[in-house]
């Protein structure tokens, strides 16, 4: 069985305060079921706009409702409404609150003691023996061993997660940074190592896409939603997801992680040249 806690961070920028529209909660491809099967998936949100972080477990029955929550949610009148957020908010396992004006080290030490209650969370509602997978979905920082862009600050990380690895009884199955900018860096290694059987990440900025890529995709919408699918494809998050279902062990999933890598690049280099 494989548990894999998907990690994001929130801020005004990337929605306004209160969030009610759909953001990261779609990002990740999702389980049919949450309560049985080979692979379960979780995923807590650092809310820096609200001052809060949770846990939530969705399904694909809540993400086609999700992602179609213009008509089914909002009464046509846009993406986002009170019954969005709601629909968001139900799937809650846990949340944790901070004061405005919370400084650095008091907030990290705020949020690796949530952290360990959420990962005791992932793995109380699996049955044993189990492998923690722990991916962040967002921007590299320091490379130095922090956690989600440096929130959780180096010292407490180490003890994160070594208090997971602990409970886990051995080492988390695989630590996926390999989205984030930089983050394969020797600090990162050297300070992560003891606690992974695996670890991916990248020592180069990973990219994206700027208004001129944009506006190619604007001019051929065929192309880009090809590319779109492609990208949704090739992605760490579905190709774990696949081969935990599938009972691939996750040595071999991780070589299609890096498969995958490798074709996602293949394709956006055509993408560069157009």
């Amino acid at each position: 069985h494989f548990s894999h806690l998907i990690v994001y961070k929130s801020d005004q920028k990337w929605c306004k305060k209160p969030c009610n529209e759909p953001s990261w909660e779609l990002s990740a491809p999702k389980p049919n079921n949450t309560q049985s099967g080979a692979y379960a998936l979780f995923e807590a949100c650092i809310w820096m706009q609200e001052n809060r972080v949770a846990l939530y477990q969705f399904d694909a029955a809540w993400a086609e409702v999700a992602s179609n929550s213009y008509n089914q949610l909002c009464g046509g009148k846009g993406w986002g409404c009170a019954a969005y957020r709601s629909h968001r908010e139900g799937r809650r396992l846990y949340e944790k609150k901070w004061a405005a004006g919370t400084k650095k080290f008091p907030l990290s030490k705020l949020l690796k003691e949530a952290f360990q209650d959420m990962m005791k969370i992932a793995l109380d509602k699996r049955p044993s023996p189990v492998e923690l997978g722990l991916s962040y979905q967002g921007h590299g920082a320091w490379a130095d061993g922090s956690l989600f862009e440096g929130v959780i600050v180096k010292k407490d990380a180490v003890e994160l997660l070594g208090s997971a690895t602990k409970r886990l009884g051995k080492a988390l199955g695989v630590m996926n940074f390999g989205g984030n900018c930089a983050e394969g860096r020797w600090k990162m290694l050297e300070t992560t190592h003891p606690f992974a059987t695996m670890i991916t990440a990248s020592d180069l900025p990973v990219g994206g896409w700027n208004r001129t890529h944009h506006q190619i995709w604007k001019d051929n919408k065929t192309h880009s939603q090809h590319v779109t699918k492609e990208k949704a494809r090739l992605s760490s998050l579905n190709i774990l997801k696949e081969g935990a279902e599938a009972g691939k062990g996750l040595g071999a999933v991780l070589d299609e992680v890096l498969d995958g890598r490798r074709a996602y690049w293949k394709l956006m280099r055509k993408e560069i040249k157009r």
